[in-house]
């Protein structure tokens, strides 16, 4: 009897060892739970106060993915600004070549003295004023708000300057600097359009039109002669491997001044109405009238 006691006695000391050991793991398990479950909740209220916006709508979400190409374009029109304004200088010395080797020599033989004169001082002139305000428009810096806020009064603040700007002032991201009255970026000239430019910018694309006009009705008659040449060499010689030549006919230079004079006229349709406007196309985008003063 005493034995089996005994063992009874060590059997439930074993079982309540056990079910302590049970118990200790059970509160450990939960105590584990408990703190990953504040973790995950604290962690879900840090996310939500750090990107929460109540103004979050669609048209945002599309502006946010759409971020990275902005971002791509900014940068690749921020390289490539130098290589726009040498292609710029190189196809109007082409076309400047052409005029001189192939154009003038067929004015000197057709017209008279006096428009020869006149050719010669119109082309020259006109010449001049391509070069100077395009030179004047990539030079002339576009104007940015001053750097002392004591003298800006009743101004916004620019949310990536977080600077002061006077009204009709944007944030040019290519530039990443705020520009006064800015129109527009224009790679072609590797700089804003803005307050200070705005005149030579117009001013280019005016002389450039004439220019393109110009050399359109000078070359008419070698314009038509190439292509008539053309068709009667088809007709004589067809070869649908090789295109006929023609040396001395600048067919491609002149094609490419017809296709631009129209381009160039509809850009300069609506520079000259932004010119009468008292508001900057930036202005009307970002819904601020441009009626008030500059500074």
């Amino acid at each position: 009897m005493a034995g089996m006691r005994s063992r009874q006695r060590m059997f439930a000391a074993v079982m309540r060892l056990l079910l302590k050991c049970l118990r200790l793991g059970r509160r450990r398990r939960f105590k584990l739970l408990r703190q990953a479950e504040q973790l995950w909740h604290y962690g879900h209220l840090c996310l939500r106060s750090l990107l929460y916006n109540s103004f979050t709508n669609g048209d945002v979400v599309l502006d946010s993915l759409f971020e990275p190409v902005y971002w791509l374009v900014d940068h690749v029109t921020r390289w490539f600004g130098v290589v726009f304004v040498a292609l710029v200088i190189g196809l109007t010395s082409s076309i400047v070549a052409i005029v001189y080797i192939c154009l003038l020599p067929l004015i000197l033989q057709t017209y008279t003295p006096a428009w020869i004169c006149w050719h010669l001082a119109y082309g020259h002139w006109n010449l001049v004023m391509i070069v100077f305000h395009y030179y004047m428009a990539i030079t002339t810096s576009p104007g940015h708000p001053p750097q002392a806020k004591d003298d800006l009064t009743g101004v916004s603040i620019c949310r990536k300057c977080i600077a002061p700007k006077p009204a009709r002032t944007h944030h040019c991201s290519i530039c990443n600097r705020c520009v006064l009255k800015m129109d527009h970026h224009c790679p072609w000239l590797n700089n804003c359009v803005g307050h200070y430019n705005h005149r030579y910018f117009f001013s280019f694309c005016l002389f450039m039109t004439m220019g393109c006009i110009y050399c359109s009705i000078s070359g008419w008659e070698m314009f038509r002669d190439a292509y008539a040449a053309i068709e009667v060499r088809g007709r004589l010689q067809p070869s649908p491997c090789r295109a006929p030549r023609l040396p001395g006919l600048p067919r491609l230079s002149l094609q490419n001044k017809v296709e631009a004079r129209p381009g160039l006229g509809v850009t300069l349709l609506p520079l000259s109405l932004l010119l009468r406007s008292p508001q900057l196309p930036m202005s009307r985008v970002g819904g601020v009238s441009g009626k008030g003063p500059l500074l």
